[in-house]
């Protein structure tokens, strides 16, 4: 048990050296895929308002071309950091494999677990706050609407 709990700790803190080293050594790659994620918020923002005001063929226009722009970030950052991550967890599967206290791919599935369920968890989260937004835009002008 103590071997999982120090593995998942492990994980976290190769998690946050990976952000910590990619932001100091790749600057500008970093800094490009943040100008992508900024253009995807404001199309994102875009679409909730073409959607509330119920112009469909606009909505799917934004929605195509977050795609796009979704598509690159995501395999940038999955072909950039995935690496990384793993480059830095290494000494530790080395050390686990070598010890003989718990097995390298027992590391390696719970890495891919917690990525697996941050993925989903984010992806929930993002989905919710589109509908709060949704609703709140939705509200307000309907309000806005039926005074004078």
């Amino acid at each position: 048990m103590i071997f999982y709990f120090f593995t998942f700790l492990v994980i976290l803190l190769c998690e946050r050296a990976t952000e910590i080293a990619s932001k100091r050594v790749f600057r500008g790659y970093i800094c490009e895929i943040e100008r992508e994620e900024e253009k995807l918020f404001e199309l994102e923002e875009l679409s909730i308002l073409a959607l509330v005001m119920g112009e469909k063929d606009a909505y799917r226009g934004f929605q195509q071309m977050m795609s796009e722009i979704y598509g690159k970030v995501f395999f940038r950052r999955l072909a950039f950091f995935t690496p990384l991550f793993f480059l830095i967890l290494s000494p530790y599967l080395v050390f686990v494999e070598l010890s003989g206290i718990g097995s390298s791919s027992t590391v390696v599935a719970i890495a891919i677990l917690y990525f697996s369920f941050r993925l989903i968890a984010g992806f929930i989260r993002q989905n919710y706050e589109l509908w709060r937004t949704q609703r709140e835009l939705s509200q307000k002008i309907s309000a806005d609407q039926g005074s004078p």
